[in-house]
């Protein structure tokens, strides 16, 4: 799947490079191209994948403009104009990725083509289900996953065997899941087999290791929301775009 550029002829946003005049930062020029994050720019420039005007960039800082040549392994990239934020649930056996070298399915075969842009933001395990937010905000995608935001998220889990109420009392006040490290959930409520948990921290495999440290396997996980985004009324596969009162409070919070 290629990745295409869409513009809306009646609703014009702010352009990430406003003239030809202006100059930005190499780094936030690719991602506001919607190829990656921000930080994700600076390790593509400091491996040698970055050309301006035919000549490798090393230098995330450099300063260009509209009307330089910027290429990323060759090929030409240009900021977009419009930003596009969409939830989406995930099913299960998805790839949360762009592509998949095994040619699993990804979240990208789940959007129509003129979404082909969109980058998905954060991670969702292979076996997992539930909301991924995706957009062509390289700076707001980076800002999201910075620990320093911390966007709360909720997580519907149910385990074999299944939780019951020591393991809730365990899980808010912290359990052990490696050597010096410990996890824990901001809220648990048990309702029969079924854990709504919701977490700040964003550590790998956070959910599946807390329950295994309780000698459980997690059998489901799902992901019901991100801060202020919920998937209410998404079946499994479905897609919306960001209200704005969403994109208000995400904005709002990032960007102060």
């Amino acid at each position: 799947m290629n990745p295409r550029k869409t513009r809306n002829p009646k609703k014009k946003e702010t352009c990430s490079i406003p003239t030809d005049q202006d100059k930005i930062r190499l780094n936030r020029y690719i991602a506001s191209s919607g190829l990656c994050s921000r930080r994700n720019a600076d390790q593509l420039i400091l491996a040698g994948r970055v050309f301006v005007d035919g000549r490798p960039e090393t230098n995330p800082g450099i300063m260009v403009a509209q009307d330089n040549i910027v290429k990323v392994d060759g090929k030409t990239i240009r900021p977009i104009e419009e930003k596009v934020y969409i939830a989406l649930n995930k099913p299960k056996l998805v790839i949360t990725s762009k592509s998949d070298e095994q040619g699993r399915t990804t979240v990208m075969d789940l959007l129509p083509e003129r979404l082909y842009h969109l980058n998905p933001v954060g991670r969702l395990d292979f076996d997992s289900s539930g909301l991924v937010i995706m957009t062509n905000d390289g700076e707001l995608a980076n800002l999201l996953t910075h620990p320093r935001f911390s966007f709360p998220k909720t997580y519907q889990v149910r385990a074999n065997p299944p939780f019951d109420r020591d393991d809730i009392d365990a899980i808010l006040g912290g359990v052990q899941i490696a050597e010096d490290v410990w996890a824990r959930a901001d809220r648990a409520i048990l309702s029969g087999e079924v854990l709504t948990l919701t977490i700040h921290e964003g550590k790998y495999h956070h959910i599946k290791r807390m329950a295994e440290s309780l000698g459980k396997k997690v059998c489901f996980l799902r992901r019901t929301a991100i801060g202020p985004i919920k998937i209410d009324g998404l079946l499994s596969g479905q897609w919306r775009m960001l209200t704005d009162k969403e994109l208000s409070v995400l904005l709002g919070k990032t960007r102060r």
